[in-house]
């Protein structure tokens, strides 16, 4: 239980430092992805089976907060 207490927290604070922080942060309209780096993070130290279901839920988080919907955006 304290796992994904532990997981759901990160990965909450990891959406709101990318959308709210990184963007003021930007060098030349250059920012890091930390969503990306959260799952790759995330992937690496528990395997794919738990990196799989994350990055798709922080994907469609990040589209759905940035757009507004969850329509593909180019």
């Amino acid at each position: 239980m304290k796992k994904h207490i532990f997981f759901s927290i990160s990965l909450l604070l990891f959406v709101t430092i990318q959308i709210v922080l990184l963007r003021h942060l930007a060098i030349r309209d250059v920012t890091p992805d930390l969503i990306l780096i959260g799952v790759v993070y995330f992937s690496l130290k528990h395997g794919s089976t738990l990196g799989i279901p994350i990055g798709f839920f922080l994907g469609c988080s990040r589209t759905s907060l940035l757009s507004g919907s969850l329509v593909p955006t180019v």
